[in-house]
């Protein structure tokens, strides 16, 4: 609800900013209004009729109470009258919309009969003839950043049945936050059960709902955490502060994700999802250091498990992205989701080294 309601005032702010701009432009053209006024009645242009007619327009008065004359009158429904047609602007608007309604009716039918069939066959006929899937090189398990970019479709995948399945309890981030000293007061602990669940689906519905794009019932989410936390490749988190939930968190292996099911993944890759739900401590540099965290026990894991971190933050999460560029470095591809497009972020621990090297010598 609170989003929503953002998104009213954010609208309507933008029209009283747009309305602004377009009031001060229409000053700057050439053209006297109170002589297009006189032309278009086919009344004699002399200078006793221009400055009625500036008087009858209301041109004769200052910017400000022009502007706040018009934006009185729109707020009860009185846009004027044209003064070529004779007739007032909400009745020509009247007579026209059915005409217009029927446009944007009958344009939106053809777009969902068009556009959700293609939708659907393009993501179960990925690399046929009509529907390719754009590939470069492979920079996914790369050592380093290469500033090579490849588009993916990919619908959601599972598990491959060659793929092993490799457990993610080395990584040991609950483990590696107690330690860490800018997460004093902050615990991680395993998601699970219904309280979590109606936390998780509140977040999802309200704070998060951009984050992840899953605003699921309550009974929904406790079904996804019982089958994430019945995998080995797969861990929910619940993040506190202070004795209080402030955040939900995924660690995955993505070889069984949608990665994994749309291009060859290596099975020791380890990723996160990553919702700070605390709005009071969003752009604080959290997401950061629990992204350098999380880099961080990749690193210092053991190899045989872990190889690289990996990080796909929604494209128009700048945020997000800013919080996975500073541990992994630049972003080697952008990739096509059903529910999101994302920017790719994979490092090797030699990248991720070097990283935390120089932010420690920063610091």
């Amino acid at each position: 609800m609170k989003a929503i309601f953002k998104k009213i005032i954010s609208f309507i702010s933008g029209l009283l900013v747009i309305s602004i701009i377009t009031f001060i432009l229409t000053k700057f053209t050439s053209q006297d209004p109170a002589e297009n006024y006189l032309r278009i009645r086919h009344l004699p242009i002399t200078p006793a009729a221009l400055e009625n007619a500036r008087t009858y327009l209301g041109l004769d008065k200052s910017w400000v109470e022009q502007y706040f004359s018009w934006f009185v009158k729109v707020l009860h429904l009185d846009f004027g009258t044209s003064y070529l047609l004779k007739e007032s602007v909400v009745s020509l608007i009247a007579s026209r919309f059915l005409s217009t309604f029927y446009l944007g009716v009958s344009s939106f039918i053809l777009i969902i009969v068009v556009s959700i069939p293609i939708g659907v066959i393009s993501g179960l006929k990925t690399n046929s003839f009509f529907f390719p899937t754009l590939r470069g090189r492979d920079t996914l398990n790369h050592s380093g950043p290469t500033g090579t970019t490849w588009l993916a479709t990919a619908g959601f995948g599972g598990p491959k049945d060659d793929m092993p399945e490799l457990s993610l309890d080395g990584l040991d981030l609950p483990g590696k936050m107690a330690g860490a000293a800018e997460f004093e007061s902050c615990e991680l602990r395993e998601a699970h059960g219904p309280a979590d669940a109606e936390r998780i689906s509140g977040w999802m519905q309200s704070e998060l709902l951009y984050t992840f794009r899953q605003p699921w019932s309550v009974e929904r989410w406790e079904e996804e955490l019982d089958l994430l936390n019945s995998q080995p490749f797969t861990q929910p988190y619940i993040l506190s502060a202070e004795g209080s939930p402030i955040g939900y968190i995924e660690v995955y292996r993505p070889a069984h994700m949608s990665i994994g099911a749309s291009r060859p993944t290596d099975p020791r890759t380890v990723g996160i999802h990553i919702g700070v739900a605390d709005t009071s401590r969003v752009g604080k540099g959290m997401g950061r250091d629990l992204v350098t965290l999380f880099g961080v026990a990749a690193l210092l894991g053991d190899k045989t498990l872990f190889s690289h971190a990996l990080g796909e933050p929604n494209l128009l999460n700048n945020a997000a992205r800013g919080a996975a560029k500073h541990t992994m470095g630049g972003e080697v591809a952008q990739l096509a989701f059903p529910h999101k497009c994302a920017a790719l972020l994979s490092s090797a621990p030699t990248v991720l080294s070097a990283v935390i090297s120089a932010r420690a010598q920063y610091e």
